[in-house]
């Protein structure tokens, strides 16, 4: 039943491992065992490395909306669309050309982007005299009206 593998095992028995190398040494044997039609093979082939291609844009597309995101634009959809892909990149280091060319679209298009805004900083009072209950503070005259409220009825 199984005769049509036995040109990959030879004599002796492999493992997965060896019998995958094997199989990736020349592919067009999956063919020449009867497993699927030259033609088969080579639409899969072709549907193969398609498949890789779309996921490399993909990647890519997923990079450049990331750049995009962190200039915080009114639109993303509207600067993706003034980038030139043709110049944009994606390898090893990282995403290449779009820091450029988004740099670029935000000083002539200052408006697709959210304004600049100080983040206010949070943490500690700014220095300066405190006032306390003593001398009449806020939270001293508060409570005072408090007590006399009570106190009343």
């Amino acid at each position: 039943m199984f005769e049509f593998l036995a040109p990959f095992f030879g004599e002796e028995s492999l493992s997965f491992e060896e019998l995958k190398a094997q199989l990736n040494e020349n592919p067009v044997d999956l063919a020449m065992a009867g497993l699927v039609s030259l033609d088969d093979y080579r639409a899969l082939e072709e549907k193969f490395f398609q498949s890789q291609g779309f996921n490399e844009t993909l990647k890519l597309d997923h990079a450049v909306e990331g750049a995009i995101a962190a200039l915080r634009p009114k639109k993303a959809g509207v600067v993706k669309a003034l980038l030139d892909f043709e110049g944009i990149s994606l390898d090893a280091s990282g995403l290449q050309g779009a820091s450029e060319q988004l740099e670029r679209i935000k000083t002539e298009n200052p408006f697709l982007f959210e304004e600049e805004r100080a983040r206010p900083a949070f943490g500690r009072a700014a220095p300066g005299p405190v006032k306390s209950r003593a001398d009449g503070g806020g939270k001293g005259r508060a409570n005072k009206a408090i007590r006399d409220l009570m106190h009343s009825s």
